[in-house]
């Protein structure tokens, strides 16, 4: 990063919390630390750190604004490393990992309810053709099922799971005293 997109990061920093002050001293300490870093990628962090509900009222700090960021030269180095995933076996591409192993977590509940519930499993091709559905059909077909084994539950597990999503509302006796 460029000191000029330095200053504009600090700029639009200022422009948002009015007790953020930009000197000499602060504007050095932030080239120092943003230089490896892209403009687009602080930038994005700024914004995402603006609208955060728990940390948007206060100015950003310049670390957490480069946690979890690459530099520019770790973008820029081919990295084709594969994990095995634990679930399945399969060896994946380590960006692709985390979205991987969360369906393999969700197709791996479908297959316990099924062997749970119905005495049934999740064949190997059923189970690859959940892998490869996008987010929001798998999402559609994974509610689909929850409803099935919900109405097939026993009334008093049905009851039990609404407890859980809607407690009923807690009343407390404080007695005759108003002041309690």
């Amino acid at each position: 990063m460029k000191k000029n997109e330095v200053n504009e990061i600090l700029k639009r920093i200022k422009s948002n919390y009015q007790d953020f002050v930009i000197d000499d001293y602060k504007t050095n300490e932030w080239n120092k630390e943003l230089k490896d870093y892209d403009f687009e990628d602080v930038m994005k962090k700024v914004e995402e750190h603006m609208r955060s509900e728990e940390f948007g009222k206060y100015p950003p700090k310049l670390y957490f604004l480069t946690k979890y960021l690459k530099t520019t030269a770790q973008k820029n180095t081919q990295t084709n490393f594969k994990l095995q995933c634990s679930i399945c076996g399969e060896y994946i591409p380590e960006k692709e990992y985390d979205n991987h192993y969360s369906r393999c977590m969700d197709v791996s509940y479908i297959d316990h309810i099924l062997k749970t519930y119905f005495d049934k499993k999740v064949t190997k091709d059923s189970w690859q053709e959940n892998l490869n559905l996008s987010q929001e059909q798998f999402d559609v077909k994974y509610m689909e099922f929850l409803d099935r084994v919900y109405n097939k539950l026993p009334k008093e597990e049905q009851e039990l799971i609404n407890k859980i999503i809607n407690p009923p509302k807690m009343k407390f006796d404080l007695g005759d005293d108003e002041n309690v």
